[in-house]
């Protein structure tokens, strides 16, 4: 007689998807706040000497390509938490293994934008909230790894 053994999974299992999910919302809030509350023309200023409105009368050029890469960058981050949003609550809550391999992006992507700000910024704060956002969300896809990369999982 051969019994089956169905391990109950595990609640940290079940919802890990819903620390992504509020983790990709924070990270959407962080960009919205970002690209549209706050304005640090002091940063500029400090790294130049001149107000952004004497650098942009001087060289509208560079300036609006300056702009423009920064559209580029929040346009970025937007999609990735849009992405890891929509990923983890369609894709991980179902526990898809195609949603989990495809939502380690978030701390690949995270990890080098906190190295970054942490070494690069006057402002190692930011590249400490970006660490942490990539340590939770390791954290998070280690949670259900052992459910989702099971041999049962492979056949689905």
């Amino acid at each position: 007689m051969i019994t089956t053994h169905q391990s109950q999974e595990k609640a940290y299992q079940k919802y890990a998807w819903a620390i992504l999910f509020l983790l990709s919302i924070l990270l959407a809030v962080n960009i919205v706040v970002v690209a549209f509350v706050e304005d640090h023309p002091s940063e500029f200023e400090k790294d130049t000497g001149a107000t952004w409105n004497v650098f942009m009368s001087a060289y509208p050029g560079v300036a609006d390509a300056y702009v423009f890469q920064q559209h580029l960058i929040y346009a970025l981050f937007a999609s990735l938490a849009l992405f890891a949003l929509f990923t983890s609550y369609f894709g991980l809550r179902k526990g898809d293994r195609w949603a989990w391999l495809s939502l380690w992006l978030l701390p690949v992507m995270l990890i080098p934008t906190s190295l970054l700000f942490f070494l690069q910024s006057r402002q190692p704060v930011i590249g400490f909230i970006y660490g942490f956002f990539a340590l939770i969300s390791i954290i998070a896809l280690l949670l259900p790894g052992r459910k989702t990369l099971s041999r049962q999982s492979w056949s689905q």
